[in-house]
């Protein structure tokens, strides 16, 4: 996957019109968005969240056939009040939710999966499990986190970037950009 550099940018002008539209708090809350099902392992998300000591909301985008499973979970940890589901996102809100997150969390089985690297592009910062593929544009980025797929270790990463709050200015991922691509091929 690459991205057009011109596609990149900051989303401070969308930001109030996302908050109202999802009902969220600028950059407290954490994101995970993908479709539901349980290769995206969004129940290990959950079950390493209600460990978390914190205010900041979950918010689980996306639909999908493993919706209904996840709601019974949430409820089962007593979890009703800090975890939102708020369906699938319109393409349009994709990157300003994102770059809005306090940081964004994948846990999908697949070895490459485009979802953590918009985050990254917007300056968000992200956790993927150890079956995300990591090359040389992505093993010196100090904005993702890579972890074991274990309740533990994740709510250990996530308690770690809740203390600090604040977002890093971290270089965008010109490695990923169409220009850097065609570059490439045409060399």
């Amino acid at each position: 996957g690459a991205y057009r550099q011109d596609k990149i940018r900051d989303y401070s002008a969308e930001k109030n019109a996302i908050s109202d539209k999802y009902g969220l708090k600028d950059r407290e809350f954490i994101l995970s968005l993908s479709g539901l099902g349980q290769k995206k392992r969004i129940d290990l998300i959950i079950r390493s969240y209600s460990k978390l000591e914190t205010t900041f909301p979950l918010i689980i985008g996306g639909g999908g056939a493993d919706l209904e499973r996840l709601e019974g979970i949430v409820a089962e940890l007593d979890l009703l009040k800090k975890v939102r589901f708020i369906g699938r996102v319109d393409d349009n809100d994709v990157l300003p939710l994102k770059a809005m997150a306090s940081f964004f969390v994948s846990m999908d089985i697949g070895d490459f999966d485009i979802s953590p690297l918009e985050a990254l592009a917007v300056g968000t910062r992200v956790i993927c499990p150890v079956e995300f593929e990591v090359d040389q544009y992505l093993s010196a980025r100090p904005d993702l986190f890579i972890v074991e797929p274990t309740v533990e270790d994740l709510e250990t990463k996530m308690t770690l970037l809740l203390v600090d709050t604040e977002p890093k200015a971290y270089a965008p991922l010109e490695g990923y950009s169409w220009e850097n691509y065609f570059n490439t091929l045409l060399k």
